[in-house]
Order: structure tokens, then C-alpha cells, then sequence
């Protein structure tokens, strides 16, 4: 990959258009879809048949969502997203993977309540990092509006939930105990420095999940839950 960030138009090995941006991030999440995309986007028609809702929380600028409406044609798809721009950028993903009518952008954080925050980021280290704030923040940041899981799914069948933005798996973990939701799959991506982990994945255990862990790391582990006991022990790739 260049030292300079290039904007361009990319097919990723499944056959998705990508958009990437002058924004370096957009480069190594390509990547790593590229390469991880079988462990990211398992098989939903082991645990589920046809239909129902794919939600992604911190949808950024749109590659992951591109992915799962190709990967997933018969299912339709939520992605909850802050940042007014990035919405944008999500949606001309949508539009380029003929998605627009299986997907609904929500222009918000996951939140237990309703407030507005703030989200906060650091140019110097790309777009990785933006961090929603109950309060005003300094720095480089913009006013989010906030919706819980219930305004998200807005009633749908949610069939798998993946969650990759920073502080909102602790909210979604409660909601999820509080509603009685329980799609088939979970994955996180777990923050230390927003929430306690251990008891994050103590509870996504009690509420009958089996954890796989996809990556093994103290600070920020990524992890699989899969529902028992409709769903086997293990879940295979998606082809």
C-alpha cells in the first residue's frame, strides 16, 4: 500500500466495491477484511434461515456494511453510525453494492438513553479512535445524536449484531440483558479503558452465550457469542 493515501474505487476478494478515501484507516480496515473476512462474516444460515436483520454498531465509513450486503444478499441491513459525514460515506457504499433497499442508517451512537454527546477524534491517528462523550469534549469533535437498541432494531428480528466502536459495547451488552434480545451471533471488539471486560464477557455468558474468541488480547479482544442452544459450538466461515 502507498505511504499516500490514494482515493479510489477497490474490488475486495468477494467481490465488493470499496471505497477508499483519502483517510489512511480506510486502507488497513480493507486489508484486514480482506484477509480476516472469513472469521468476520460467518455462515448466518447455520444458526438462522433466510431474512431477518444484520445490525452493525460503528459502521465508520462503510466497508464492513459493503461486505455483509454482498456476503449476505437475503438479509437486510442496520448499521448505527454518529458522524454525519460518515453516514455519507456508508451510504455511497450502500449504493455502490446495489444496497440501498436492505439498509437503514442510523445517524447516532448506541446509547442507554436518548442525550445528546459529543464524538471526539484525533486526526493524527487517522479516524480509528472516535470516541463518543456524555459532555462537551475538547479537540476536534462533533455533537451526536444518541438512540438506544430498541430505537435501532425499531422492532426488527435481529439475527447477528457486530459491534466495533469504542465505549458502545458496555450499553449494548446492558440493553441486551434488559430486553431479553438474543440474536444468534455476537461479536465484540472489548475496550478496557471505556468498561469493565471481565464482567462484559461474565454477562454475555449468564445470558447463555458460548464465547470463541477471534483474537486474544488483554486490552482489546475481539470475541465471537454464539446463543446456545440453537446454534453448534462452533460456526464455519461464510462462503
Amino acid at each position: 500500500m502507498p505511504e499516500v493515501a490514494l482515493p479510489l474505487w477497490v474490488v475486495s476478494p468477494h467481490g465488493t466495491r470499496w471505497w477508499l478515501s483519502d483517510d489512511w484507516t480506510d486502507d488497513h480496515i480493507a486489508a484486514s477484511l480482506a484477509r480476516e473476512g472469513g472469521r468476520l462474516f460467518p455462515r448466518l444460515l447455520d444458526v438462522e434461515p433466510e431474512g431477518g436483520v444484520v445490525l452493525e454498531i460503528g459502521g465508520h465509513h462503510g466497508l464492513w456494511a459493503a461486505e455483509a450486503l454482498v456476503r449476505y444478499p437475503s438479509r437486510r441491513l442496520v448499521v448505527v453510525e454518529p458522524h454525519p459525514g460518515w453516514c455519507r460515506r456508508i451510504r455511497r457504499h450502500v449504493e455502490a453494492n446495489h444496497g440501498t433497499s436492505r439498509t437503514r442508517i442510523v445517524a447516532a451512537c448506541l446509547a442507554d438513553d436518548r442525550q445528546p454527546r459529543t464524538l471526539r477524534f484525533d486526526r493524527r491517528g487517522g479516524t480509528w479512535g472516535a470516541t463518543v462523550f456524555d459532555a462537551a469534549s475538547a479537540g476536534e469533535s462533533v455533537p451526536v445524536a444518541s438512540a438506544t437498541l430498541a430505537d435501532v432494531l425499531a422492532g426488527d428480528d435481529c439475527v447477528m449484531i457486530h459491534c466495533n466502536a469504542e465505549w458502545a459495547e458496555f450499553p449494548l451488552v446492558r440493553q441486551l440483558a434488559a430486553d431479553g434480545i438474543r440474536p444468534p451471533l455476537v461479536t465484540l471488539m472489548a475496550h478496557s479503558e471505556y468498561g469493565d471486560v471481565t464482567e462484559l464477557r461474565a454477562t454475555m455468558r449468564r445470558l447463555g452465550y458460548a464465547e470463541q474468541p477471534l483474537r486474544r488480547d488483554d486490552r482489546r479482544p475481539v470475541i465471537r457469542y454464539v446463543r446456545r442452544p440453537r446454534v453448534p459450538a462452533s460456526v464455519t466461515e461464510a462462503t
